[in-house]
């Protein structure tokens, strides 16, 4: 019996919604990201004045979470697949969407390995290499919130000057969702762990520092400003962007969002149903200046020194990974931990020393006391590039715990 598979690629043809006609780029290829730069350049050059103030002003190139969705390509992939995997993908395409036991696992990862590589590279490299042009650098959520993705986690901040999560699309009420990235952060040595903070979604103007009253009526009063924040503390997070914006639309003929021009006045962000705004409306405004002092100092603290982390747990999953709703057990032990990857494992300071007379991971950064594998569902050991198990058994041949 003979089953039949025929493969094409062709523009996605995706959109950027909301009424916006723009077509998103392809991430994977230098053609894609390099169209952006030149519109970017074609702007700045445009008005030299503005252009002078980003270039004195410094700061960072944005990039939000990028919703990627499935059966993505690129029209150089089959070439990148092969320079670095080596092997010709073509005969296990099948493989990319349909169950062949272990050589379809090994497929997939090999794909969804370079998708990330070429995607952090002719991407975010790019608009790295091309803001410190301008005297800029790039933060980035380098990962997509549009449900199941195929780009793994920390590859991409190899690229990122400032690593950014989010607490709305990561689950963000339990601290363990932050430490997805904590670990590439502590292991680079990055000074600035920043957030998205504290967005939430169908509850525009009801959030507060302490609580937030749901429009449905219900009772949530963990969920304030101050319930994110800690958490986000909690999870290795040091700089917080506080969600929302600060600016208000007046001619909205042609744009998308349902126009409402009662008090409190229209603004994007409420007309998705999404909070904060940062204005005199809010209620909380005339107090405002108490709080985010005392966020300023506790983030100015956060911020020096080195991380010293107790566990690295490892886990390799592309996408957002499966996080605890509730404290995890190793906290609850009074133990603090990151999750580390391939990638941070095979970062140069990935090697046993000594700190205190202690045998340890990476002595001159978050100083793991010990390697935790994470099982998976089904209790067995996660899979891992054979580079990256010889790694740990070196390790642990060389004195460091591995549980």
């Amino acid at each position: 019996n003979w089953k039949v598979f025929y493969f094409y690629s062709q523009t996605a043809n995706h959109t950027l919604g909301y009424g916006m006609n723009q077509f998103v780029i392809d991430h994977m290829s230098a053609e894609g990201t390099q169209a952006v730069i030149d519109n970017w350049e074609k702007a700045m050059d445009s008005d030299p004045e503005l252009k002078s103030l980003y270039e004195q002003n410094g700061g960072s190139i944005f990039g939000d979470s990028f919703e990627l969705r499935s059966s993505l390509w690129t029209p150089k992939m089959l070439e990148e697949f092969k320079t670095r995997r080596g092997y010709d993908l073509t005969p296990y395409l099948p493989a990319i969407n349909n169950d062949l036991g272990s050589v379809g696992d090994r497929v997939r990862d090999d794909l969804y390995t370079t998708m990330t590589e070429l995607m952090s590279e002719n991407h975010m490299g790019a608009l790295q290499t091309w803001a410190k042009t301008h005297n800029m650098t790039v933060r980035y959520q380098a990962y997509s919130s549009a449900g199941s993705s195929m780009f793994e986690l920390t590859y991409p901040a190899l690229n990122i000057d400032i690593v950014e999560a989010e607490s709305y699309a990561m689950s963000g009420t339990v601290p363990d969702s932050y430490r997805q990235l904590s670990g590439i952060v502590h292991m680079k040595k990055d000074s600035i762990y920043s957030a998205e903070a504290a967005e939430i979604g169908q509850d525009d103007w009801r959030e507060t520092w302490t609580d937030t009253q749901l429009k449905s009526g219900g009772d949530r009063r963990h969920m304030g400003l101050m319930y994110y924040a800690n958490r986000l503390f909690a999870g290795g997070v040091n700089k917080l962007v506080f969600h929302g914006s600060t600016y208000k639309f007046s001619d909205t003929e042609n744009t998308y969002f349902p126009v409402t021009q009662t008090w409190p006045g229209y603004s994007a962000m409420s007309a998705l149903s999404y909070g904060n705004e940062w204005d005199d409306k809010t209620p909380m405004w005339e107090n405002v200046d108490i709080m985010t002092d005392a966020l300023a100092r506790y983030q100015m603290v956060l911020q020096q020194g080195q991380g010293d982390v107790d566990l690295a747990v490892y886990r390799s999953l592309y996408g957002k990974g499966n996080v605890r709703s509730q404290m995890t057990d190793i906290e609850k032990a009074g133990y603090t931990y990151d999750y580390v990857t391939p990638t941070v494992l095979n970062l140069e300071n990935a090697v046993v020393g000594e700190q205190d007379g202690q045998i340890v991971l990476a002595a001159d950064g978050p100083s793991y006391k010990a390697l935790v594998i994470e099982p998976m569902n089904d209790g067995t050991v996660p899979p891992m590039p054979l580079d990256t198990a010889k790694k740990i058994l070196a390790a642990a041949e060389a004195g460091l715990p591995v549980v």
